[in-house]
């Protein structure tokens, strides 16, 4: 997508109001009373992915079986943590479409019933589940968006709203929420926008720090976006060290560039070893994500070898691991199309990594 600026953006000095709080754009640095201690990580690098996205679409109307079988290999693959992209979005019209049952004082409209079944089979199976929060398409990228604090401020009160709801149904079965709003080029290029997005991420943790201190945070950064701009990773992700240091998101789990931007292996490691360096002294946490896409996507098949390649120099930095996504690109679902190649890829990774 080409990008263009819009210069001489105004932040206004105005209250980003969220559910239970109202934090004052400029904020200091926010201090989190759970910590990135809070997340257990085992056996992180060494080549292994240990955590998934899950896109909904692919898994709306899903029986218990599949969902089931979905965890279960996962699991014998060594990933036991999943994702959920999001819970609600946000439509053009302002309304907010979930995919649980939400309470009819939120305003927003169920549209199917996915998550409770989720839980109750990620519970059954041991796989831990992040929960993602409000998508609003593009919300730090598009035009008409990014720098307006009317749309922020709406966004991040629905984020307020629907973390409040899923907590009074489902508190004690996920381990954390996931901020389904990505950093991207924009955010980086210009200083009023980073500044303008620091403060909606801020106020979004605070909202969810008063609601349960104990659940960490997580945001995943578009550093592939770099390439618009003929700008390494490494530039990127050291533009968003005010983020990182200011929003009090305790979790970035940096988008590598494979199959996206034709970065090397040693591109993408030194991208999330810059990272780690800024996050040593935020007090934050690097995950990395290895974008694969699946079959009948664009730039399928993945190549093993490059596959491998990649998922080593990135795992060889210490950081969790987690891929874009298992049931796109390695789910052995026999009832799904283009199987074999899924079943494929997951044979190859099993066998090499267990």
């Amino acid at each position: 997508m080409r990008v263009t600026w819009s210069h001489g953006i105004r932040v206004l000095a105005a209250l980003l109001t969220v559910v239970g709080a109202s934090v004052v754009a400029g904020a200091p640095a926010h201090s989190s009373a759970h910590g990135a201690s809070a997340i257990l990580v085992p056996e992180a690098g060494n080549g292994r992915i240990g955590a998934t996205y899950l896109d909904p679409y692919s898994v709306f109307g899903a029986s218990r079986e599949r969902l089931d079988a979905m965890f279960s290999t996962q699991k014998q693959a060594g990933i036991d943590t999943v994702i959920l992209q999001w819970t609600g979005a946000q439509m053009a019209s302002g309304l907010v479409l979930t995919n649980y049952p939400s309470s009819p004082s939120t305003g927003f409209r169920t549209w199917d019933y996915m998550v409770p079944r989720l839980l109750a089979s990620a519970q059954r199976k041991g796989v831990k589940v992040w929960l993602g929060l409000i998508l609003k398409s593009s919300l730090f990228d598009e035009e008409t968006t990014r720098g307006d604090i009317a749309v922020l401020n709406a966004v991040a009160k629905a984020n307020g709203v629907i973390a409040a709801d899923l907590l009074s149904k489902y508190r004690g079965q996920f381990a954390g929420w996931y901020i389904p709003t990505e950093p991207g080029l924009a955010t980086v290029a210009y200083p009023d926008l980073t500044r303008l997005h620091l403060e909606f991420l801020h106020a979004v943790t605070t909202s969810l720090d008063q609601l349960d201190p104990s659940l960490p945070v997580m945001i995943s950064p578009s550093v592939p976006r770099a390439i618009e701009a003929s700008m390494s990773g490494v530039e990127f992700v050291e533009r968003l060290a005010p983020l990182m240091q200011g929003s009090g998101i305790e979790v970035w789990n940096l988008q590598d560039g494979y199959k996206m931007t034709g970065w090397t292996p040693a591109q993408n490691r030194a991208l999330i070893e810059k990272g780690q360096e800024i996050a040593a002294l935020a007090g934050t946490e690097i995950w990395a994500t290895i974008y694969t896409p699946g079959p009948g996507q664009a730039n399928y098949p993945v190549t093993p070898t490059t596959f491998f390649a990649d998922l080593d120099a990135v795992g060889a930095t210490g950081a969790r691991v987690t891929i874009w996504t298992y049931d796109a690109a390695m789910n052995p679902d026999p009832t799904r199309t283009n199987a074999a190649a899924r079943q494929g890829l997951y044979d190859l990774y099993v066998a090499r990594n267990h």
